[in-house]
């Protein structure tokens, strides 16, 4: 299909001279000559037919030609600008997407993302809250963020936290139950996991226990849930530093067999090695491995809901795109 087109630059003229009623002001905002806008404007009259202005003596007043013309050429400018804008958008910004567990990310990742997205405008993360290695693998994800010793045949992984594991439960358990005062009693208790069980696998195995069996007991879709079943008096959850510190600030939950003495794993970012070396990727990780502090945010005595607020306040002050709907808010 042909279309019937004035030029580019005289429909440009006009619109801006009936924007400011003036072809001087048209002619500053386009950076030519009041001259050669009205002559722009006088070719587009002559294209059509019709008088566009009245050229009063120290303005322009719109004709009623030019105030039916100008909604449709607005209308018409908007569009190409919003779909330029769009092809734009989509050409130099590179999507970023990150599996991490809700827990993690609320207290550790959220505050620190938007110092992120300030120094890569050009980066679009995408979080979910599925940490599936098979994801990675497929491609349906970049990265995921998750708890382990580090070990992930057929990946690569950095590590972002150190963490230590401890046995929590609470002081009900240990006021009503069997003892708890030494590894051997583990065994007369109920042992709450998250879904992967890897934490008691690894705790374990750190301690080269054996007459533990780690596979039994209830498991839950996330450590969060496992924490609060141990504080409800259920049985015995392995907390990480990050996640029971206010816990057992608030006596919600105790460590029966004292702190640990050595971190026992972290969270690691974990990537497929045909990616690991892309530009986003080595730019994400060169952002984990500055050492990023944001301690105005955590003070020793911030509750959870205190923080989660600070968290989530720091991220609106940045772009995460597509965060809330991917992280199921």
């Amino acid at each position: 299909m042909s279309y019937r087109m004035p030029p580019l630059n005289a429909l440009r003229a006009f619109e801006a001279s009936a924007r400011h009623l003036s072809f001087k002001l048209a002619a500053n905002e386009l950076n030519v000559t009041a001259g050669a806008v009205s002559q722009h404007v006088k070719s587009l009259e002559d294209l059509l037919g019709v008088k566009l202005f009245r050229r009063l003596h120290k303005s322009l007043a719109l004709t009623q030609a030019g105030q039916s013309y100008l909604p449709a050429l607005r209308n018409a400018f908007s569009i190409i600008s919003e779909s330029t804008q769009r092809i734009a958008v989509k050409r130099s910004v590179e999507v970023f997407s990150i599996g991490v567990q809700a827990a993690f990310a609320v207290k550790w990742l959220f505050p620190r993302l938007p110092l992120f997205l300030d120094d890569n405008p050009h980066i679009d993360v995408r979080l979910s809250s599925s940490i599936e290695l098979e994801e990675v693998r497929q491609g349906l994800v970049d990265a995921v963020i998750r708890y382990g010793t580090g070990h992930f045949p057929g990946f690569r992984s950095i590590l972002i936290r150190p963490e230590r594991l401890d046995p929590v439960c609470s002081p009900r358990l240990l006021a009503n139950g069997p003892p708890l005062e030494k590894l051997e009693d583990l065994r007369h208790h109920l042992l709450l996991h998250d879904e992967f069980r890897e934490s008691w696998r690894i705790w374990c195995a750190a301690r080269d226990m054996d007459g533990l069996d780690f596979t039994k007991g209830l498991s839950f879709a996330d450590e969060h849930l496992a924490l609060k079943a141990a504080i409800e008096g259920f049985g015995v959850a392995l907390g990480q530093d990050l996640l029971i510190e206010e816990d057992v600030r608030s006596g919600r939950l105790v460590r029966p067999l004292g702190d640990g003495p050595e971190r026992n794993g972290g969270y690691y970012l974990v990537c497929s090695d045909s990616n690991a070396d892309c530009a986003k990727m080595k730019t994400f990780r060169e952002f984990l491995a500055s050492g990023i502090q944001v301690p105005d945010l955590f003070e020793a005595d911030a509750p959870a809901i205190v923080v989660q607020a600070r968290a989530l306040a720091a991220v609106r002050k940045g772009s995460l795109n597509g965060m809330g709907k991917s992280m199921g808010a």
